[in-house]
């Protein structure tokens, strides 16, 4: 499919009429905040003020990094501690819904950590995660500029198993995100987007191909999930439950990092595995945005790859196309 028009001159231009994203997490604090200590003031007799401390500013900041680490990883114990509850009281294994195999994982051999690949929960950061602890931080930047389809393809020295990470009882880190957040994310992105053209022919079971099928709701996106699990059949991991991805029951699932807090999970998780300085930096600059122009070119090319081909061209003009790709970052954002 050729290109008419440069994709960077059409996207600030174009507009949408999907509905705003509902879920707006709230801001999250620094994971270390640095707070200024208050200067002494000298009492009139020239000596040192009732509330003096001999701990200096330096001293200051340590004790505040401390104390903000330790609160960080009891939040982190309290919510391994609550899914071993949830475990014992067997409600996940009277599910409904408990899926036909497990999901990919991945095992840094540096570190001896452990993850579980859950997608729509920033597996493609946690890819590039992985690749920085285990490969370093030139390979960190390669992964940047390659295309999402290729960065998820692999091979990765660190992949590894259910299995062999259940064997091995390494601990493991655990995903997680709001599950009507993550299908609304599933749906944006395999959906909306023009690059699983199948997917919305089975939703609105649409039989005849020669028929478009590029205008799905929500709502028929969600009843068809259900309708599916309910009748027994594999869902796709873009949106099945996260307990049948990972089965966190069996394995060591010591860190359960929430896309809700996504950078204080992160940071912390990097201090406690004492990475070094240079690996840190990268990886919490790269999460905060400053590498996003890195970025963006891989995700684009991907989507206008899948969509270039002739069902989809047919069904959906070129200008449609990267509305709906402006529209999908608009969303991701906010």
């Amino acid at each position: 499919m050729s290109t008419p028009v440069s994709l960077s001159l059409l996207l600030p231009t174009l507009g949408a009429s999907l509905p705003p994203w509902p879920f707006q997490p709230p801001p999250q604090p620094a994971i270390f905040q640095k707070t200024r200590p208050s200067t002494p003031t000298p009492t009139a007799s020239g000596g040192a003020p009732d509330d003096f401390s001999h701990t200096n500013s330096e001293d200051s900041v340590l004790i505040s990094k401390d104390s903000s680490m330790v609160s960080q990883l009891n939040e982190l114990e309290q919510r391994s501690r609550h899914l071993n509850t949830t475990c014992f009281k067997d409600v996940l294994l009277n599910a409904t819904y408990k899926g036909t195999e497990r999901g990919r994982f991945f095992h840094s051999k540096v570190y001896n950590i452990g993850y579980c690949k859950v997608p729509k929960v920033g597996s493609t950061f946690w890819t590039l995660l992985f690749t920085t602890l285990d490969n370093g931080v030139d390979f960190g930047k390669k992964l940047l500029e390659k295309k999402r389809s290729s960065l998820h393809a692999g091979p990765y020295s660190f992949s590894s198993s259910f299995t062999n990470l259940k064997s091995a009882k390494v601990p493991i880190i655990l995903p997680t995100r709001d599950p009507y957040s993550r299908l609304y994310s599933a749906f944006i992105d395999k959906s909306y987007l023009p690059i699983r053209i199948n997917t919305n022919y089975d939703v609105l079971s649409i039989r005849n191909k020669s028929l478009c099928a590029t205008d799905v709701s929500f709502q028929e996106f969600l009843q068809w999930i259900l309708n599916e699990a309910k009748t027994g059949k594999s869902l796709d991991r873009h949106w099945a439950p996260i307990y049948s991805i990972c089965g966190p029951c069996e394995v060591k699932a010591q860190y359960i990092a929430k896309q809700e807090t996504f950078a204080n999970d992160i940071g912390v998780l990097l201090k406690k595995l004492n990475v070094s300085s240079e690996k840190y930096n990268f990886i919490m600059h790269t999460l905060e945005g400053k590498r996003i122009q890195s970025s963006l070119p891989g995700i684009v090319a991907t989507i206008l790859e899948r969509s270039s081909g002739a069902e989809i061209s047919r069904c959906m003009p070129w200008l449609e196309v990267t509305r709906r790709i402006w529209r999908s970052f608009q969303i991701q954002v906010k």
